[in-house]
């Protein structure tokens, strides 16, 4: 259902209609309502609290008028994007989209996956977050790769997204039937834990990190390489939280052995590991010492504004159009240290189209005015008033006192709160 309905329907006039649309769904035995008012989901509306209103009242009017019907236990209700205003944490709907429409382009696939990091935790028993449909074959000369399949169908799977397959049975292949049908795989999706795998660490054109909890006290977890190329990838497992962990294939069932420290598993292009992991151990909590930005120096264009009372660099251009540079940071260690970035992204890709940035901004982070290595920020929240916290990126710190400095690349960078950097005297 894609209701365009004009802004100016009397509320009562809606309510009425609502009442009696899920009325005549009930009496048709419907158990699946999508209510998407899609005219209204641009970014521009989503993220304005004030237009964001109108969209979520339409879902807030449609989730009371199936508890009027009491419809609850008989209709699963699915809405679109949620926009930012106060009642969209007031959610009761049984899922929700959290980017634009999936289409069978890998671009297309990096956009959802960074949409779903602010909002991953929202996920409940009968509340999900709806990365869209499963696309699998080809439209407009666009296709995905099997092994670009496999990595789809295994985010979905751990994330506990509805696993609704929209495109013609017919031009499927056995293998992507197959793989469809994979127990072990519909299985995590279907945990009555209920719980989605979260972000845990992106190493930039390199993989992603991601894992979370099953029911049975076992962890879900997806590694999804981002690179053009394949190859052996090293799993630190304190990334997923642990020193040590027995690990079994999700796809094969083959039980992998158990591993400390790290995991080498090879990845090909646009690949997943999709892993379960059993027999863990935790890993040390690690200690940071916070640097925010007010301790830094800004370069114009950019500066410093103020969000919920603390400080943010914005506007860090790319090429020399804006910098934050922090200086007498702790180092002197002849090891890569994490370097913890609070930020903030709120930039939102229009429509279906490729987006240069897809839900993420770039930097680059120069070390000494020496070294220098990417970061690419996922998407913070809805708006440019939300932080988050715990971006780690590895760096050199050679020098007792090292500088850090961080630019745009090919665009602004997210707008920077704090670094914080490991301190292995504080292990």
């Amino acid at each position: 259902m894609c209701p365009r309905q004009k802004w100016s329907t009397p509320p009562q006039k809606r309510k009425d209609n609502m009442n009696r649309y899920i009325f005549t769904l009930l009496e048709w035995n419907v158990s699946y309502l999508m209510h998407r008012p899609c005219d209204m989901a641009t970014p521009e509306v989503l993220q304005n609290p004030e237009y964001a209103n109108a969209l979520d009242e339409r879902y807030v009017e449609m989730q009371e008028a199936i508890r009027y019907n009491k419809a609850q236990d008989k209709l699963f209700y699915a809405t679109g994007q949620w926009g930012a205003s106060p009642v969209a944490q007031q959610k009761q709907a049984n899922s929700w989209r959290v980017s634009d429409e999936n289409l069978p382009q890998w671009d297309s696939f990096i956009r959802t996956v960074n949409g779903l990091v602010p909002f991953a935790h929202q996920t409940r028993p009968g509340s999900y977050n709806d990365l869209g449909f499963l696309r699998m074959t080809q439209e407009r000369g666009h296709a995905l790769s099997i092994t670009e399949k496999m990595s789809m169908f295994s985010f979905w799977a751990a994330a506990k997204s509805p696993l609704i397959f929209s495109d013609l049975v017919s031009q499927l292949d056995q293998k992507t039937l197959d793989m469809m049908k994979n127990p072990d795989a519909i299985a995590i999706n279907q945990d009555d834990l209920g719980k989605s795998i979260t972000f845990k660490r992106r190493y930039a054109n390199d993989m992603d990190i991601w894992c979370g909890p099953l029911q049975d006290g076992s962890i879900a977890a997806v590694i999804i390489n981002w690179a053009d190329v394949p190859g052996p990838k090293l799993i630190h497992l304190s990334d997923l939280g642990f020193s040590s962990a027995r690990l079994k294939d999700v796809w094969t069932g083959t039980d992998l052995g158990k591993f400390k420290d790290t995991y080498t598993g090879n990845i090909a292009v646009h690949g997943s590991l999709f892993l379960k992991l059993t027999e863990t151990t935790p890993a040390p909590q690690k200690k940071f010492q916070r640097f925010p930005v007010e301790t830094a120096k800004i370069f114009a264009p950019a500066e410093v504004r103020v969000v919920h009372n603390v400080q943010v660099a914005s506007r860090i251009g790319p090429e020399g159009k804006g910098a934050v540079v922090w200086s007498n940071i702790p180092g002197g260690q002849n090891k890569y240290v994490d370097v913890s970035f609070d930020y903030i992204n709120a930039e939102l890709p229009y429509g279906n189209k490729d987006h240069a940035r897809l839900n993420f901004r770039r930097a680059v982070i120069t070390v000494n005015d020496q070294e220098k290595f990417q970061a690419h920020f996922p998407i913070s929240g809805m708006t440019w008033n939300d932080i988050a916290q715990g971006f780690l990126v590895a760096l050199p710190l050679p020098k007792a006192l090292n500088t850090i400095k961080v630019e745009g690349l090919g665009g602004e960078a997210p707008d920077i709160v704090a670094l914080s950097v490991e301190d292995p005297i504080l292990k």
